[in-house]
């Protein structure tokens, strides 16, 4: 029996639009999509503990795990404390599913939480942070992750500790976290942080001068893989709504390229 011990740390839920109500065919080309996905995760989820180790506050971070059950994609990174570098490094885990997700077909909406877990054996984990990813993921209208209120407080602390020391560069920091009215399945818009997917997409940066329309161009031809029924079509729209939103952001002051 393994050790069932309760740790702590950063867990992120990422769900398949679309794949519950597909048969089984379609069910066997999630599975290639989302392999597909999964395939440049180990580049991301080691930068993650780069980005962690460079802090200076954990000394041994270690890397993200990932794992797979139904149509979720979930990311657990173990963690004393989650610091403002863990904040940034878990962004890297978080756009590549994003971005690579949609490049080929797979669409995937969630949401990142911290606090406790159980991880029982390789496949499953059970927990507070769990619970907290599952309840906004599903409540969230769009394509997309958001931070949950709860991570949502570190993000804010530590985005207006970023705004006093370091005013002039805060569009970099815009281009791992951005304040958003995310639309909701069961009330009106919520403020919420999230991760903006829209500046990792192929041709949005080009030697750092802006490409929005072959941007835009690019998610268009994405979303239009996807089998887009009356039920989810909002999620197509908001997903659209929120890059045309990002795009004015980064047109008044542009995010800076980075990993």
């Amino acid at each position: 029996m393994s050790e069932r011990t309760i740790r702590t740390g950063i867990v992120a839920i990422l769900d398949g639009l679309g794949v519950r109500s597909e048969l089984s065919e379609a069910a066997v080309k999630f599975l290639d999509r989302r392999d597909l996905t999964l395939e440049g995760m180990p580049r991301a989820l080691r930068s993650a503990e780069v980005f962690a180790y460079l802090g200076k506050e954990i000394e041994e971070p270690g890397v993200p795990r990932v794992i797979t059950f139904g149509d979720n994609i979930v990311l657990v990174w173990e963690l004393p404390k989650v610091t403002d570098s863990a904040l940034l490094g878990f962004s890297q885990p978080i756009l590549h599913a994003l971005v690579r997700g949609m490049e080929v077909g797979l669409l995937l909406r969630g949401a990142v939480s911290f606090g406790e877990y159980i991880l029982d054996g390789s496949s499953t984990i059970i927990g507070p942070a769990l619970v907290d990813a599952h309840f906004w993921s599903e409540r969230a209208n769009w394509i997309g992750v958001v931070a949950t209120p709860k991570l949502g407080m570190l993000v804010q602390a530590y985005a207006e500790k970023w705004r006093r020391e370091n005013p002039r560069s805060y569009h970099y920091f815009a281009s791992y976290y951005v304040k958003y009215q995310v639309p909701l399945t069961d009330a009106a818009p919520q403020e919420l942080w999230c991760y903006p997917w829209p500046f990792r997409v192929s041709g949005v940066m080009n030697e750092r001068n802006l490409n929005l329309d072959a941007g835009r161009e690019h998610v268009l031809r994405w979303l239009s893989q996807a089998n887009i029924t009356p039920p989810v079509q909002g999620k197509y729209d908001n997903a659209l709504a929120f890059f045309d939103w990002y795009s004015k952001l980064v047109e008044n002051e542009p995010p800076e390229a980075n990993s």
